[in-house]
């Protein structure tokens, strides 16, 4: 199964053109860490909505996985065990016509990715 196809672990959602988490979505974060298997690798994929020019979703879209992957890190979570991406306005969860949708389409999706023998990412 393709990876975008498997459920991503955790969503953080993020208010129009803001690219840190929310009290709410920081908290939430926490708790997440505290779950994660140790030594996996995750990949942490940040999205904006279609409003603005595509130079600025994509750098939006990657400084919103940096600031989730950050604050894994602050958690305890170690670094080099993160591939972070930013797709920009790619692979809408919801139609960019109204507020709600936009809403559902910023966010920062994480996933494990596959374990590599020496501790790191894969490729």
């Amino acid at each position: 199964m393709a990876r975008d196809r498997v459920p991503p672990l955790h969503t953080v959602l993020f208010d129009f053109g803001e690219d840190r988490p929310s009290g709410a979505q920081l908290r939430a974060l926490q708790r997440l860490a505290g779950d994660l298997e140790p030594g996996r690798c995750l990949v942490i994929t940040g999205y904006t909505d279609n409003i603005g020019p595509r130079a600025y979703n994509d750098a939006l879209a990657f400084r919103r996985a940096k600031g989730v992957a950050d604050h894994l890190v602050e958690t305890g979570i170690d670094g080099r065990l993160f591939r972070v991406e930013g797709r920009g306005c790619q692979n809408y969860l919801a139609g960019n016509e109204h507020r709600e949708g936009r809403a559902l389409n910023r966010r920062v999706e994480i996933r494990y990715a596959g374990r590599d023998p020496e501790g790191g990412l894969p490729g």
